[in-house]
């Protein structure tokens, strides 16, 4: 459990990355402590593994980074489990009954942050070991979901651009999951000039980039006009898809562009168009295509099944929703939702 917590809290802050910085650790255990403390960063980078030596209870530990993060410092047995930011200083670090503590004003906040992290993961786990039956527990999750999200909001918007605010990021990755608003919603709260500078660092970006350009296409049955069922195929060439409700006025008033950019690109054979409307009322969603006359295929989700299928691989939470595909089933661009974007977009396709 101390590893994974660690993990979560793994993160950095925007500084001036262009030289090195060090951390002193002044450390008092009490006499009769004396063992071999093993410091690592939270992705196991080999270059960031060092060694503490305490005797009697006693060590002067220095690191040096070129920007904060968060490193996590073990004995062999796993008594020992603490982590601490790699900012500009020293702190003194003292073991009493058992419990650490590390001074400093962001290690302090790291200690408000690590309990509520750990209290939604102990929570998570009782959830999903409890013996209630499988509807009781899918609700339980599904309401401590939502409460996991605003948890980890407040805290990632209290420590915007602070170590913390990207262990909100990870966090929202592991105990939320795929996300896509509010994913994005967290990472706003993160410093993006830090995100080359640490190991987590760079997973977070690339986790950001995977979410908002995700790979393939949902395995999805449509239905048609005529109420036939019809799957969602790979594309043979770039397809732009847009999610719409007859009841959703800006998806109304985004029609008549849409209209234009499709028979500007036409002819070129490059891009096709397909809207899939999320209408649960089926006369509303024909009597809509029917006076919007849009000159390309009308699909619609029908099934609760299939809404959140797109929830969880493009993030459609809400309309209108744009994405553009490649013939490779990669996302060119997700969350498209101004007429001059996409214009643009397919225009800059067209010219290569």
């Amino acid at each position: 459990m101390n590893i994974i917590i660690a993990f979560l809290l793994a993160t950095f802050i925007s500084s001036n990355y262009s030289q090195d910085q060090t951390t002193t650790l002044i450390g008092s255990f009490g006499e009769e402590f004396s063992d071999t403390l093993y410091v690592q960063d939270l992705m196991h980078t080999p270059s960031s593994q060092e060694v503490i030596i305490v005797t009697n209870g006693q060590f002067k530990f220095t690191t040096a980074t070129k920007c904060p993060d968060i490193r996590l410092v073990t004995n062999k047995s796993m008594s020992i489990a603490f982590n601490f930011i790699t900012y500009p200083g020293e702190y003194n670090v003292t073991l009493q009954n058992g419990s650490i503590t590390i001074e400093g004003e962001l290690n302090k906040k790291l200690n408000t942050y690590h309990a509520e992290v750990t209290a939604l993961m102990i929570e998570r786990e009782m959830t999903l070991h409890s013996n209630d039956p499988k509807e009781i527990k899918d609700q339980k999750l599904n309401a401590l979901k939502e409460k996991t999200k605003s948890v980890i909001y407040k805290l990632a918007e209290a420590y915007n651009n602070t170590p913390i605010a990207t262990a909100c990021g990870f966090a929202a990755h592991i105990l939320v999951g795929k996300d896509l608003p509010f994913f994005n919603s967290i990472f706003s709260f993160i410093d993006e000039e830090a995100l080359n500078c640490t190991a987590l660092g760079q997973f977070i970006a690339s986790l950001k980039n995977r979410y908002d350009n995700p790979k393939g296409i949902p395995e999805l049955e449509l239905y048609t006009s005529n109420s036939e069922i019809k799957k969602l195929k790979a594309p043979e060439k770039y397809l732009y898809i847009d999610f719409w409700a007859s009841w959703c006025k800006p998806c109304r008033k985004k029609i008549p562009g849409l209209v234009d950019v499709y028979n500007k690109y036409e002819t070129s054979n490059l891009v096709e168009f397909l809207s899939i409307s999320i209408d649960d009322n089926q006369n509303a969603w024909l009597k809509a295509i029917e006076k919007e006359q849009m000159p390309w295929e009308q699909l619609n989700v029908k099934d609760k099944a299939n809404h959140e299928k797109l929830k969880l691989h493009w993030g459609v939470t809400s309309v209108p929703h744009g994405v553009l595909i490649d013939k490779e089933q990669a996302t060119v661009k997700n969350y498209i939702n101004e007429i001059q974007e996409l214009d643009s977009l397919l225009n800059s396709i067209i010219s290569h």
